[in-house]
C-alpha cells in the first residue's frame, strides 16, 4: 500500500482483472498523482476494447501482445507511454491518468434524501443479481432504519457517471460492498473507498461467490481465497424465494 501511493510510476497489469489487482488500482486511483499505466497481455481488437470494465475505458491501456494492430514491440509502446506521462505531468499540474482522483477532493455534495439516507451498495448490475440485490436492499432497511439501499443504476441525475459515483463512494458514510461474482468495477470501487473514506464499507459475499443460478461453481482461486481471509466479508445466503419479483421476507445471514 505504501508503494502504492508514493510511488512516481506504477505498471499495472490488468491481464484477466484479477480481483487483487483491480483493488490495488483503486487506492492508487485515489492516493497519487502518478504516471500509471495499466496494461494487458490481450491483443486490444474492437471486441476487446468494447468488453473492457468502465474503470479501465478512461485508462491508458497498453497491450504487450505479440500480435499488435500497430506492429510496435509492447515493450517500446510501454516505455515511450511512461515517458509522455511523465512529460505531461510536468508540463501540466491538472494530469491525470486514472479515474476517482479529481472527484473524490471535491466539495461534500448538497444532497437532500427524498426520504432516507442514503446506504450506497457496490455490486453487479447483471440481470442475475436481481435476487440478491432484492435480499441486500431489504437486509439494509430492516437492520439499518431510516436508510435505504441505492445502486448508482438507481439514482437519476444527468451527470457524469463516473464523477458521481466516485463522489458518492467518497463521501457517502453507509456502504456496502457485494464481491458475488467478483466483478472487476466492484473491487475497483472497493479499492477507491478503501482509500478516501474514514468509514470502512460492509463487505458481503453469497456463500457460494456466484449467484444462486448458476449451475457449476467453481472453487476460489488462491487470491480470492486470500481476499477472503483478509477482509472476511459477511456470508449470506438466498433461497428460491428470493427468485420472486414480489419476494418481502428475505433471510439474510449476518
Amino acid at each position: 500500500v505504501e508503494l502504492l501511493t508514493l510511488a512516481p510510476v506504477a505498471v499495472i497489469d490488468v491481464s484477466n482483472f484479477e480481483p487483487a489487482v483491480m483493488l490495488a488500482l483503486g487506492v492508487r486511483a485515489v492516493a497519487r498523482r502518478g504516471v500509471t499505466v495499466t496494461v494487458t497481455h490481450d491483443s486490444l481488437t474492437e471486441a476487446n476494447l468494447t468488453d473492457l470494465p468502465f474503470n479501465i475505458k478512461e485508462t491508458r491501456l497498453v497491450s504487450l501482445n505479440s500480435n499488435r494492430a500497430d506492429s510496435r514491440d509492447g515493450k517500446d509502446a510501454l516505455v515511450d507511454t511512461i515517458q509522455r506521462g511523465l512529460a505531461e505531468q510536468d508540463a501540466n499540474s491538472d494530469y491525470l491518468d486514472l479515474p476517482a482522483y479529481e472527484s473524490v477532493r471535491g466539495r461534500r455534495p448538497r444532497v437532500v434524501p427524498e426520504r432516507y439516507a442514503e446506504f450506497l451498495v457496490l455490486c453487479s448490475f447483471d440481470d442475475r443479481y436481481e435476487p440478491h440485490w432484492r435480499l441486500v436492499r431489504d437486509a439494509i432497511s430492516r437492520n439499518f432504519p431510516g436508510h435505504k439501499g441505492v445502486r448508482m443504476l438507481d439514482m437519476s441525475s444527468p451527470r457524469l457517471t463516473g464523477q458521481a459515483l466516485y463522489e458518492q463512494i467518497r463521501w457517502n458514510d453507509y456502504c456496502l460492498v457485494d464481491w458475488t461474482e467478483w466483478r472487476p468495477n466492484v473491487f475497483f470501487e472497493l479499492g477507491v473507498r478503501l482509500g478516501c473514506s474514514r468509514y470502512d464499507p460492509i463487505m458481503a459475499i453469497h456463500e457460494t461467490g456466484h449467484y444462486v443460478s448458476k449451475q457449476e461453481l467453481d472453487q476460489p482461486s488462491r487470491q480470492q481465497s486470500l481476499l477472503i481471509s483478509l477482509f472476511q466479508p459477511v456470508t449470506y445466503v438466498t433461497s428460491a424465494a428470493h427468485e420472486q419479483p414480489d419476494d418481502e421476507d428475505p433471510n439474510f445471514d449476518r
